[in-house]
Order: structure tokens, then C-alpha cells, then sequence
């Protein structure tokens, strides 16, 4: 409007038809839209206040009953401008487990520490390798290098370890392995002991990410 009033000298009610907007509401002053759906905000509010799971269209069925006049396309852009419609994060639980001091052994293959560490490519392509170190002289007796890792690769990785290497007494990993990947199988059934670290970051020990950088070379 004020381009075609400004800088084409165009009358204002010829401006107004031009982009179909109406007099009223060109002299009509704005309101932020939080003062103008304060009542929709609100309701929103109430329930997602205790639920914070419920989607839009859960929340705009309980809305179309208290307040069936609302538009389902307001509701959805307030619903939009409090950010609702983005996926929360959801803490895990984890169990808890007693903290204990990291072992030092004194034989190969007595200790072994597992874990995942990730990096990106100069494309920025991410990949992640799973690394199996001996925590007596840090040998790399496993590196595996992908963009995904699934559980039943890790089985086959720890097989093929047992067959070559033999077992350890512990397998030393941290809370995300043990959660995300079902190395408790293999555990089981070669009867190692998992010695699980309790902390919030993965990996306490740096035996499993004491290994160059992705970034240098391997090869």
C-alpha cells in the first residue's frame, strides 16, 4: 500500500483495490497478535500445561468443544507462534548404578572399553565408528566405520572378536552403549561383565576415544 501510494502517487482507494484490501481496515490499528488471541493463548496454555504430549488436532478437538467458534487455521497459527509445534527433547531415565573407581589392569585381555565416537566428513556428511580397545596397552582391536551402526553389527563385531581374540573378563562401556545397542545379548552369552560407567557423558574412561583423529590419516 504505501508503495503504490509513495512511489506510484496512486490514490488510496484505488491502492486499496489493487492489492484487495478495504479502507477500514488500512486506517484500522495493528494489534500484536498476543493481545488480539490473548483467549487462545491461554486455552493452549491450560492444556498443554500438564500434557505436553498432546498434538494439535488433540488439542483442537478439546478447543472445538469449549470454543466452537475458534478456527482450526487460528488455532493452529497461535498453535505455531508458541512454538507447540516443535518436538520437545525427552530425557531418558537411565537406572542408577554405584559409581565406582575405573580398574587398572595388569593383563592383556582382561579389560576391554567399547564406545562410539562420531565426526563429519569435509562434505559434512556425519559418520560414527565403533572402537574396542584393551585397556592394559591401548591396542585398537576393533574399529568399525560407518554412517550406521545397528545393534545386530555390534553382535557380529564382538562375535568375531571372541573367535580371534577370546573374551575379556570386563567390558568396560558407558550408559549410551548399553541403552542404545543390545550388547547386553552377547554379554549374556559369552558371560563377560559389563562394567557400566555412571556418568551423564559417554565414555569416562578415554581408553576407547584415545585414537587419532578422523581427520588425520588412518591408512
Amino acid at each position: 500500500m504505501r508503495y503504490l501510494i509513495e512511489v506510484h502517487a496512486r490514490p488510496l482507494c484505488r491502492s486499496c483495490d489493487c492489492v484487495g484490501l478495504s479502507r477500514a481496515a488500512w486506517y484500522r490499528p495493528s494489534v500484536h497478535w498476543t493481545v488480539r488471541d490473548a483467549e487462545v493463548i491461554a486455552a493452549l496454555s491450560e492444556l498443554v500445561q500438564n500434557r505436553p504430549s498432546r498434538g494439535f488436532w488433540k488439542c483442537r478437538k478439546l478447543l472445538g468443544r469449549r470454543r466452537p467458534e475458534w478456527n482450526h487455521k487460528r488455532i493452529y497459527r497461535v498453535y505455531k507462534a508458541m512454538q507447540l509445534n516443535l518436538r520437545r527433547a525427552v530425557r531418558r531415565r537411565l537406572p542408577k548404578r554405584q559409581r565406582v573407581p575405573l580398574y587398572v589392569p595388569r593383563f592383556p585381555d582382561t579389560v576391554w572399553s567399547a564406545d562410539f565416537v562420531s565426526d563429519a566428513l569435509a562434505c559434512g556428511r556425519r559418520f560414527r565408528t565403533f572402537n574396542v580397545v584393551d585397556d592394559f596397552n591401548r591396542e585398537a582391536l576393533h574399529i568399525e566405520v560407518d554412517t550406521s551402526i545397528t545393534s545386530q553389527r555390534l553382535v557380529r563385531i564382538f562375535e568375531r572378536l571372541r573367535r580371534d581374540h577370546g573374551l575379556p573378563q570386563v567390558l568396560r562401556t558407558d550408559n549410551v552403549l548399553t541403552v542404545e545397542s543390545s550388547s547386553g545379548t552377547w554379554v549374556r552369552a559369552s558371560e563377560a561383565v559389563v562394567d557400566v560407567l555412571c556418568l551423564p557423558q559417554p565414555l569416562h574412561s578415554e581408553d576407547a576415544r584415545g585414537l587419532p583423529r578422523s581427520r588425520d590419516p588412518l591408512i
